[in-house]
């Protein structure tokens, strides 16, 4: 569960520092742009501080940006629910759709639909992208009401279904030809609750820019674009922690997976290893059926856990 600052003071300065990373990383080399997730993490932050009207530049400056990103659920739920308390209900709706397109189970939860499993591709696996708790708790009654007859509008039930029987066909493709139509429709679902127009939320200022006089000032400070650092700009970086991975079993002892240089590099390489298949000094281990997993400082991870070096494979 990702820890957000809980006071208005704690989130600005939240927002503050991911600001004056993305703007020297942008400066520095706008190709690379953000470095571990910072962008979906403002929407949330944006969420929690309920100060819409500051929002309107960062939603501006992301759609800019980032108009094809493939997103993330927490922040298009946030995203979402930003435009609904600005009145913009039919980009809400359509970023609302994302969320469940990108992943539907959480959506779900959230919403208090219980009806999984669903039997379809990847959803053994999306358990783990789950809304946190201190957002859930955080919406208001309207919100959640908002969330709710969404997710039932009639339109909304028939983009679920057809959700459903793609993924349930993805799974049984044998051709690439067939997965990349079936990828083509599903966009082509998504896309049908795109707003013919949307309008800029804001004018003057650009987000990135805003607070500060010079991009070129702030691309020539030292900064360590990793979760560990929030030092300010030319402040030395602490040497970086190795972490491991330690995923846990119903029906067997932990696993540790070790080493990775940072937490935030440990952090990025979960995504791509659940569902994966770990091959170790005499065993193989699906994540498929791994139950939970946490990140801990290398060598910490529990006692007649077995142990996996990627160093060594």
């Amino acid at each position: 569960m990702t820890s957000w600052p809980t006071t208005p003071q704690a989130i600005k300065a939240r927002i503050v520092s991911y600001r004056r990373i993305l703007r020297a990383e942008f400066a520095a080399d706008p190709y690379s742009r953000d470095g571990y997730g910072k962008r979906y993490w403002l929407f949330p932050l944006y969420f929690l501080l309920r100060k819409d009207d500051e929002a309107r530049s960062y939603l501006d400056w992301y759609r800019v940006n980032f108009p094809n990103d493939i997103g993330e659920v927490s922040s298009f739920v946030c995203w979402a629910l930003i435009l609904h308390r600005l009145g913009h209900e039919d980009e809400a709706i359509y970023r609302f759709i994302q969320a469940v397109d990108e992943n539907l189970p959480a959506v779900a939860k959230v919403v208090g639909d219980y009806h999984g499993p669903y039997g379809m591709r990847g959803e053994e696996v999306l358990h783990f992208h789950d809304l946190d708790a201190q957002l859930i708790s955080a919406m208001t009654a309207d919100e959640q009401a908002w969330l709710r007859s969404t997710w039932r509008l009639p339109a909304v039930a028939a983009m679920r279904e057809q959700h459903f029987a793609n993924r349930r066909a993805w799974a049984a493709a044998t051709t690439q030809a067939q997965r990349e139509a079936l990828w083509s429709e599903q966009q082509a679902v998504v896309a049908a609750f795109k707003p013919s127009g949307m309008p800029p939320l804001s004018t003057g200022t650009d987000w990135l820019t805003a607070g500060r006089p010079s991009t070129k000032r702030s691309s020539k400070k030292v900064i360590r674009t990793t979760p560990e650092t929030w030092g300010r700009d030319g402040e030395p970086a602490p040497e970086p922690k190795p972490y491991e991975v330690v995923f846990r079993f119903s029906d067997r002892k932990p696993l540790r997976v070790r080493p990775f240089p940072t937490r935030a590099d440990a952090v990025q390489a979960v995504p791509h290893m659940i569902g994966k298949i770990l091959i170790g000094t005499g065993y193989s281990i699906s994540l498929r059926n791994a139950t939970t997993y946490t990140f801990v400082p290398d060598g910490m991870g529990p006692e007649g856990a077995e142990e996996l070096d990627l160093s060594k494979t």
